[in-house]
């Protein structure tokens, strides 16, 4: 009876402990929740005060229409003030979003991408985003395209230079890099290429790796979803960094498919095929090929670790 006493208070004071331990199990987790709740309160109210402060820098819009004038995607370009190029880059980007909201209330329907610019004297001298000189020619060139509301912001194309179209060229590079970080198979490898200490050639030599191998197809197809972003991204500054380097600029993805139709697929950002796959890899080996080129010629250095 006595041991038949004990097991019965043992096993109502295990209980009790097990109730105890999900009793402070379960308040340490509202304590988590309430902290994570007051921390996402507090970004949110200390968002809303940035963007206040932001928006009131916002001024009158005067903007420009450009790029591509066949799909939903619609690039605007918004005059600023030079007091903007001081923000840092997250506030600037904020920015862009901020004026985005404010434009597609015009534009309905249409997907919006904002990117700032400054002048002096009829004349680009910063952006948000991209090179000036492309940014320039970008706008000269397709500024007709579109049924635009304000004056065109340039009044010419501007000629870029050997360190700018180098510029591009390490941007290009980058880009096709980038699109393998989703690879399982060359994850490391692209990892060891991006780093900021890498060569322009060891960057090159991974790419050709890259293309190289058997099963880059099936580790694409097995990401496409979502890499297709970024295929579109290496595949436009590939061919548009193939294209400056033989004198010709294109900005605009019906122009640039049309110049190479073999990748319009990935500008457009359709589903690739096994084919297009190889397409967008001969274009990659083209690019390489034109790079060390270039390099034979003395026009840019493969020992180059950072763009300019």
């Amino acid at each position: 009876m006595d041991s038949m006493l004990s097991m019965d208070c043992n096993s109502q004071g295990t209980g009790e402990t097990i109730n105890l331990k999900k009793s402070k199990a379960e308040k340490r987790s509202e304590r988590l929740q309430h902290a994570k709740a007051t921390r996402a309160d507090h970004k949110t109210q200390e968002r809303c005060e940035q963007d206040k402060i932001l928006m009131n820098m916002m001024e009158e819009l005067s903007f420009n229409l450009f790029g591509s004038h066949d799909g939903n995607d619609l690039d605007i370009l918004v005059r600023v003030s030079k007091k903007i190029t001081l923000l840092r880059y997250d506030q600037v980007d904020r920015i862009c979003a901020l004026y985005s909201n404010k434009l597609s209330e015009s534009f309905i329907g249409h997907n919006i991408d904002v990117n700032l610019v400054y002048l002096e004297n009829d004349i680009i001298i910063w952006t948000a985003h991209g090179t000036v000189w492309e940014t320039t020619n970008a706008l000269f060139s397709q500024y007709q395209s579109h049924k635009q509301y304000h004056p065109c912001f340039v009044k010419a194309a501007v000629i870029p230079t050997q360190t700018e179209i180098n510029t591009k060229i390490h941007r290009a590079v980058r880009n096709v890099l980038s699109m393998y970080t989703r690879s399982v198979e060359h994850r490391e490898i692209v990892k060891r290429a991006m780093c900021h200490k890498s060569t322009l050639g060891y960057r090159l030599n991974t790419i050709n790796t890259i293309i190289s191998s058997q099963n880059t197809w099936a580790d694409n197809r097995t990401n496409i979803v979502k890499i297709n972003i970024q295929l579109k991204r290496a595949c436009y500054q590939a061919l548009q960094a193939l294209c400056v380097m033989k004198s010709t600029e294109l900005y605009s993805k019906s122009d640039l498919s049309s110049y190479c139709p073999d990748v319009r697929v990935f500008l457009y950002r359709e589903i690739p095929t096994e084919n297009d796959f190889a397409n967008l890899h001969k274009l990659f080996n083209d690019l390489l090929k034109t790079v060390i080129k270039r390099a034979e010629m003395k026009l840019i250095d493969l020992s180059e670790t950072e763009v300019n």
